[in-house]
C-alpha cells in the first residue's frame, strides 16, 4: 500500500555535512573580508588623523617660529631705538659742554700779563675764583 517515500535529498547526509560546510566557509570569508574592510577603514582613518596632527604640529612651528622672528625684531627695534637715545643724550651733553665753554669763555677773559703768564700765583687764583662764581652761577637752559 503505502510505500515510505524517501524524504532525503538525493545528495544524502554528505551532501548535506557539504552544504553546511560550504556555508560555513562562505561565512567565513565573508567575516575575513569584513574585518579586512574595517582594518582598511581604521588604518586609512589613523592615517587622516596622524595627518592632521602632522599639519597641526608644522602651524605650532611656524607659528612659534613667527613669534621668535617677531620678538627678535622687537628687541632690534629696542637696541635701535636705545641705541638712538645714548646718541642723543650723548649729543646733549656736548651741546651742553661746548654751551658752557661758550658761556665760560664770554665771562671771564683774563688780563693780558696772565694771557702771557697763566702760571703766576696771582693769575691762577684769579681764575680758580671767577670759575667758582661762573659755576655757581651758570645754569644751562
Amino acid at each position: 500500500m503505502y510505500r515510505k517515500r524517501e524524504t532525503d535529498s538525493e545528495w544524502g547526509f554528505m551532501g548535506d555535512v557539504a552544504k553546511i560546510a560550504l556555508g560555513v566557509f562562505i561565512g567565513i570569508m565573508a567575516a575575513n573580508g569584513a574585518e579586512e574592510a574595517i582594518a582598511k577603514w581604521r588604518l586609512e582613518q589613523a592615517s587622516k588623523q596622524m595627518m592632521q596632527e602632522l599639519n597641526a604640529m608644522k602651524e605650532k612651528e611656524r607659528i612659534a617660529e613667527q613669534q621668535r622672528l617677531q620678538r627678535q625684531k622687537e628687541q632690534q627695534d629696542q637696541q635701535r631705538r636705545q641705541q638712538l637715545e645714548r646718541d642723543w643724550q650723548r649729543q646733549q651733553q656736548e651741546l651742553a659742554a661746548k654751551r658752557k665753554e661758550q658761556a665760560w669763555a664770554s665771562y671771564y677773559q683774563p688780563s693780558y700779563t696772565c694771557r702771557l703768564d697763566p702760571s703766576r700765583g696771582d693769575c691762577a687764583d684769579k681764575h680758580i675764583r671767577a670759575r667758582k662764581a661762573f659755576e655757581a652761577q651758570y645754569r644751562d637752559d
